[in-house]
């Protein structure tokens, strides 16, 4: 360090290396600006590193309880830092439910948090309820991520999550044993009487049987003559039919060619629309504006449809989609013309 302390009067500028005027020697012409180029980055590397500005840390995941029933509320609890050189504004911290150790598109959002805004070097402890999902695959362990959503500001995203924990599910074990009928001689078409024994050998409670159903009504659009490119609004009620409480999804309008709607069609819309969860026999009534297309040869009806995506332990898949025929007004059709 000593050799890099030197006083402002012997400091002397990059360019001093070079003489006013450099001698004819081809050599000390090929050197000066080496020489010039390396005092600089020398001057560069005394200067101290800065620190990130705003660095979002995440850490001490805990779970009020980790072994669960399908359903529950459980409270989650962790700490939230700035350890970047500048305040951080106000962000949002996200809770994650997923079946393996990595945490993708496929998991599942549980609930979000809100982080104040903190100073730099600051932490705060944020808890959030939360509740675990009503349809769960049957596996025994689960793992949650606490992630915090990422400033503009930030460049170090790699410590945005604090580790994974486990929870543990307790497991509904359906039994069906010793079936009898009342009468055993019996005739085509008779009535019997067949009885069995349903128990539940698991370790969680287990409610009565259900399932859902999503269903999409029939699309109603805005205008049913369209021009080329003409922006229109399409609207439909999506509900579920089934018995038993349906988890959020998205729906998705398309533009097909004959009425045979499914997601194999052309997106209308840049994204999708989201529904909802919904109890059994309830729904709700949805719409987007869309773009048709902006220019088509194949005839001047088409049909635009919605389909709703389809969730795990759904029932019926065969009733997610429905359309409607729409047409195109100002569609040329070069076969009128005949032969010249």
């Amino acid at each position: 360090m000593a050799a890099l302390r030197m006083s402002a009067r012997s400091m002397k500028s990059p360019m001093s290396y070079c003489p006013a005027k450099p001698p004819a020697s081809r050599l000390r012409r090929t050197l000066c600006p080496i020489l010039s180029l390396v005092s600089l980055v020398l001057l560069l590397a005394c200067l101290p590193a800065r620190a990130f500005a705003v660095d979002w840390t995440v850490s001490g995941l805990s779970v009020s309880d980790n072994t669960v029933d399908a359903g529950d509320q459980v409270v989650f609890a962790v700490t939230v830092a700035n350890v970047g050189s500048e305040n951080a504004a106000a962000t949002t911290l996200q809770f994650y439910w997923s079946t393996d150790g990595n945490l993708g598109p496929g998991d599942t959002l549980l609930c979000t948090a809100t982080v104040p805004a903190l100073a730099a070097g600051a932490s705060n402890s944020v808890s959030q309820s939360c509740q675990i999902p009503l349809q769960l695959l049957a596996l025994n362990r689960y793992l949650a991520f606490a992630c915090v959503v990422s400033s503009s500001a930030e460049s170090n995203t790699g410590n945005n999550c604090a580790p994974r924990i486990s929870v543990y599910l307790n497991k509904i074990d359906w039994r069906v044993s010793d079936p009898s009928i009342d009468n055993n001689n019996i005739l085509f078409s008779q009535t019997v009487t067949v009885t069995t024994i349903v128990e539940n050998a698991g370790a969680a409670a287990a409610p009565a049987t259900t399932y859902f159903d999503w269903t999409v009504r029939r699309p109603t659009p805005s205008d049913t003559s369209l021009d080329l490119d003409q922006t229109f609004t399409l609207s439909t009620t999506v509900e579920n039919e089934g018995t038993g409480q349906a988890g959020a999804t998205t729906l998705r309008f398309y533009w097909s060619r004959d009425a045979d709607i499914s997601t194999a069609d052309t997106p209308l819309c840049t994204a999708g629309v989201s529904v909802p969860a919904l109890a059994a026999g309830s729904g709700s009534s949805l719409g987007q504006d869309c773009a048709a297309p902006a220019s088509q040869t194949i005839g001047p009806t088409y049909y635009v449809g919605a389909c709703v995506a389809t969730t795990a332990f759904e029932d019926e898949t065969g009733n997610n989609c429905s359309g409607v025929a729409v047409s195109i007004v100002d569609y040329f059709d070069f076969s009128v013309l005949g032969t010249i």
